[in-house]
């Protein structure tokens, strides 16, 4: 018996990550029991990464048809924190799938959930009514997120008894769906390879400015960029340090002519954080998997096709970013900044590889 799927995978990859964002401070199981889900009948529930968690902890209820705890993850624990942000017109499309309906209840007297949430909630944050299957309020006006048919929850509830019987919960590799990762690195079998080195080092360098390597002399528009980047020192304890990939166009000769267009896409060890801009955007966010230690590493990756560019950081991704102005082929550089007042630190790197993606 087949299990209806709400999500598709964008879906899967924008929770997961607006998870990564908003769950730091909170233990797996408070976050299963807050969507109502044993956290003993996970089998990944420990030893993953929290970006292999949410990824699998969401494809997992999307496969057995887990409405309800899909509906309390978007609507109960995500949508309070991003409902103004840019990400709140996605998350409503995402409830629309789910056949979720979320509304403002607090000054409405004649609004009465259907079923309260033990999770907790900001009070500056309206409450939010999630109706379920078999449990509409007719006495409602259909809104936004009720205008999709019932889901028939007597066939999830048989469905899942049939999983469990024939052998438990899904494992890993059987409810996993394609990642980002997963996406772009398929594209890298099928790409051409380019420049490859065991070990290197962007130079040496004092505070001030920004220090620039040129990775490859083949002029590329579409390429997939991957290096291990060494900790220059301690990035908690002492001055920030930042390192990453540039390109630039060959509009002119001249590497310095403001005419030659580019991007960058960087990490930073202050407050954890990472970057990415080119001639029509300027965007950076937090990171939860950056590692500042001294003698640690990270290992960055960057696709630039098809006028898109993806950025990756330790393999979890970081977003998708429009490039259409770069319309030119051009070179690949790897870039380091920051350092430390009054003293020439090395920036270092190994399993530096380039690919082609130009046919």
């Amino acid at each position: 018996m087949s299990q209806q799927n709400f999500l598709n995978e964008s879906d899967i990859d924008t929770l997961t990550n607006l998870l990564l964002r908003s769950q730091q401070s909170r233990t797996r199981e408070a976050l299963c029991s807050s969507i109502r889900i044993d956290p003993r009948q996970l089998s990944f529930l420990r030893n993953s990464s929290d970006s292999d968690f949410f990824l699998l902890l969401i494809g997992y209820l999307n496969e057995i048809g887990d409405q309800e705890a899909l509906c309390r993850l978007c609507c109960r624990e995500l949508f309070p924190i991003f409902n103004k942000s840019a990400h709140r017109t996605i998350l409503e499309e995402i409830a629309v799938k789910l056949n979720c309906n979320h509304e403002s209840g607090q000054n409405s007297p004649k609004n009465k959930t259907v079923e309260q949430s033990t999770s907790p909630i900001h009070s500056s944050v309206p409450e939010f009514r999630v109706n379920y299957p078999n449990q509409l309020d007719e006495s409602k006006p259909e809104s936004l997120f009720t205008k999709i048919g019932n889901f028939n929850k007597n066939l999830l509830t048989v469905g899942a008894i049939i999983l469990i019987g024939l052998g438990g919960y899904p494992t890993y590799k059987h409810f996993k769906q394609p990642s980002q990762l997963d996406e772009d690195q398929a594209l890298t079998q099928k790409a051409q390879p380019v420049q490859s080195e065991i070990e290197g080092s962007i130079g040496e360098h004092k505070k001030g400015g920004v220090l620039v390597k040129r990775i490859t002399r083949v002029d590329l528009r579409n390429f997939i960029v991957e290096a291990q980047f060494d900790n220059p020192y301690d990035g908690t304890i002492m001055d920030n340090w930042t390192y990453g990939f540039a390109f630039i166009d060959n509009t002119t000769p001249l590497l310095n002519d403001p005419k030659r267009k580019g991007l960058d896409a960087w990490v930073d060890s202050k407050n954890k954080t990472w970057g990415f801009s080119s001639d029509n955007i300027s965007l950076n966010g937090n990171l939860s998997n950056l590692n500042v230690s001294d003698k640690s590493s990270n290992k960055l990756r960057l696709t630039v096709n098809n006028k898109k560019a993806k950025f990756f950081v330790n393999d979890m991704y970081i977003g998708t970013f429009d490039i259409s102005e770069l319309t030119n082929k051009g070179s690949v550089f790897l870039t380091a900044g920051g350092g430390i007042s009054d003293r020439s630190v090395q920036y270092q790197y190994k399993n530096l590889r380039v690919w082609s993606l130009d046919n």
